[in-house]
């Protein structure tokens, strides 16, 4: 009986009928966690980005806008060598906005998001919790990491992912992912939305062996946010939560990488279902080595 009462609610055209009262309980849960914990997260924003001189202020300001304590968030952008004028609109937007707390790192050489993306994330202080916002995406409204601090006031959540929408508005519901938590099958269950996030903690756990393909014995060229939430998935397991409020807008141009190199990126995450699956950790705790300075790439 239980099994198929999470079916029915787990079904996407149940799941969307519902969706206003998931965000009304959610509301109320988070709001109970951050009411008995009180705690003020460090957020990581993580954004990579190659070619996004049309999109990355846009990025950059909703992070700025953020009704959130400034000392209490850190922006990490990586811009991966473009070759249009990516850096000079990055340049004169910081120039305009001097007090917001960023490190920007400008690759002389491209090397790749795989790298790029695990540089950010291992960057992230012990105990913060870490977003990643592409350099041609944004967050949808000034409260999202308010929001994120009510939920991750919860210590039981080590990793969500959530409800995006197209610039066009066009919302994109996901039904949670209840029966690949329980199963640890999420290699061949449904796929995971934006905003993602994870305690740091987390991803530090993931081996060299889930990030290096196995065809090439280099990192991942394409499908690399498969391998890190796949991974991380996996280790959090019951400690993963959907979000259903809105917290993304998902920009998909001519230069992002599933339209650029789509059947490219499908080969990949095909081999990537095959690496290293992980089991559950029981207690989250930060690991000293990870798989970056295993291939000899120092923070």
């Amino acid at each position: 009986m239980r099994t198929r009462v999470t079916a029915f609610f787990s079904d996407k055209r149940v799941y969307n009928f519902f969706h206003p009262l998931y965000l009304i309980f959610e509301y109320i849960e988070s709001f109970f966690y951050y009411l008995f914990y009180r705690k003020k997260n460090f957020f990581v924003v993580v954004s990579c980005t190659w070619n996004t001189e049309e999109l990355i202020s846009k990025c950059l300001q909703s992070v700025y806008a953020q009704n959130y304590d400034k000392t209490r968030y850190k922006h990490i952008l990586i811009n991966d060598a473009s070759t249009d004028n990516t850096d000079r609109v990055v340049r004169q937007w910081l120039k305009e906005h001097p007090d917001h707390n960023v490190e920007y790192i400008l690759r002389e050489k491209n090397v790749g998001g795989c790298i790029n993306t695990a540089f950010g994330f291992l960057k992230a202080k012990q105990g913060s919790i870490v977003l990643e916002v592409n350099g041609d995406d944004w967050l949808p409204d000034k409260n999202t990491l308010s929001f994120l601090n009510r939920v991750y006031n919860n210590p039981r959540v080590w990793l969500t992912y959530g409800t995006m929408k197209h610039p066009n508005n066009k919302v994109l519901y996901l039904k949670p992912i209840t029966n690949s938590i329980k199963t640890n099958n999420f290699r061949e269950g449904s796929w995971i939305h934006h905003l993602r996030t994870f305690r740091s903690e987390l991803y530090t756990h993931v081996d060299k062996e889930t990030m290096i393909d196995p065809l090439t014995k280099q990192p991942w060229t394409s499908a690399w946010d498969q391998a890190n939430y796949l991974a991380m998935l996996e280790l959090a397991g019951f400690h993963s939560k959907k979000i259903h409020r809105i917290t993304y807008v998902y920009n998909i141009n001519d230069t992002s990488e599933c339209v650029r190199r789509l059947s490219y990126e499908s080969e990949c995450r095909e081999r990537i279902k095959k690496t290293l699956q992980y089991q559950p950790l029981k207690q989250l705790c930060y690991k000293n080595e990870n798989w970056l300075s295993q291939v000899g790439i120092e923070i």
